[in-house]
């Protein structure tokens, strides 16, 4: 179970540093407004540091992270609109409006994109492409930030392939050639 708590402001590099899995250094601040989700155990620690005047360094585990990311940012348009609204809007504004976006606008999105793959279907596109498209688009409105990086071209080929069957090939590695050696014996890799 997690909380919302409190911190002393936190850089745009902590805070991707700190949705990246990477320990970052943060400071209790009752009157803070950058609020971060912590677990019991955490805040048992981040109290007792704030006793002392001091901070905790904090690595989040993967559900942490993924919580924050909907928190903080990951617009579909990416990180210059972000900066864009938060220049006109302020911090704390873009941060209600991303909430309220996640919030309504991801369900309606959702369902706007099986309403489209149910009437592809009923025309009679491959099934096996329109579930592709499907998984793609779903994934890219739960994490666009996944997409927006070098290797976007392999997060679709993920996306696109889940829930289907793989080749041959893939599955009981024949054609492949075996290599064998003192280290990695013939046929255990």
């Amino acid at each position: 179970m997690y909380r919302k708590v409190a911190v002393a402001p936190i850089s745009t590099n902590q805070m991707r540093n700190m949705v990246s899995g990477r320990g970052v250094r943060v400071k209790h601040s009752p009157a803070g407004k950058q609020q971060l989700m912590l677990s019991a155990e955490q805040m048992k620690r981040l109290a007792r540091a704030h006793g002392q005047g001091k901070g905790i360094t904090i690595i989040m585990d993967p559900y942490q992270q993924d919580q924050h990311k909907q928190m903080f940012g990951g617009s579909i348009l990416g990180k210059k609109f972000d900066n864009f609204m938060v220049r006109k809007l302020g911090q704390d504004k873009k941060d209600r409006l991303y909430g309220a976006v996640n919030k309504f606008g991801k369900p309606l999105a959702k369902k706007g994109i099986a309403k489209l793959s149910q009437m592809a279907t009923k025309l009679g596109l491959d099934p096996r492409a329109i579930s592709s498209i499907e998984n793609i688009a779903t994934d890219y409105v739960d994490d666009p930030g996944r997409f927006q990086t070098k290797g976007f071209i392999s997060e679709f080929g993920k996306s696109g392939m889940k829930g289907l069957t793989a080749p041959k090939e893939m599955v009981t590695g024949e054609g492949r050639r075996r290599r064998g050696g003192a280290l990695f014996p013939a046929g255990r890799y």
